[in-house]
């Protein structure tokens, strides 16, 4: 699917995309075929955006690398979210590549939300002490407080273990 038109599938083909592009399976970039806009054939195509994902243009199009590789490889579009399962946006290898929901896919969170002001997963600063909590099943699960983030992070990891299925951490 196209990021430009979330309500509509854009009709991009299979054939159409390995006309432009191979991929990579083991290394998981897209290599362009063909020059376009100033990229060169046998150019890595497409861009990193600013949270880490491989964007790459198709015909006024603009898509997530890690769906095209799904789509490329197992030649239909991934109906769920696509998880990298190492954790890494720009991994587009099709190994570390899964079908996930929506909780699966935020069960592998690895980093905190940019709103997190100690800068650990799990951890926030409350009435002098670092507090860990755990989200499971949309209920949130107290683990305690701690005199150093560190200290609550690591519980927090050992608990996303136990009750994230989708935890690779």
């Amino acid at each position: 699917m196209s990021i430009n038109n979330k309500n509509k599938r854009t009709e991009l083909k299979i054939e159409r995309l390995k006309e432009l592009f191979e991929y990579d399976e083991h290394s998981g970039v897209f290599i362009r075929k063909n020059p376009i806009q100033g990229q060169k054939a046998g150019e890595i195509a497409g861009y990193r955006n600013p949270s880490g994902y491989q964007i790459i243009g198709i015909d006024y199009s603009i898509y997530f690398a890690h769906r095209l590789a799904w789509f490329y490889t197992h030649g239909e579009w991934p109906k769920v979210h696509i998880d990298h399962i190492n954790g890494n946006p720009s991994d587009n290898r099709i190994s570390n590549l899964r079908l996930a929901t929506v909780s699966l896919n935020r069960e592998n969170m690895r980093k905190p939300k940019s709103d997190n002001k100690c800068g650990f997963l799990g951890v926030r600063f409350n009435k002098g002490a670092y507090q860990s909590t755990i989200t499971v099943k949309g209920q949130e699960i107290y683990l305690g407080r701690y005199k150093t983030p560190e200290e609550a992070y690591e519980v927090y990891v050992t608990a996303k273990r136990e009750y994230h299925e989708g935890c690779t951490i």
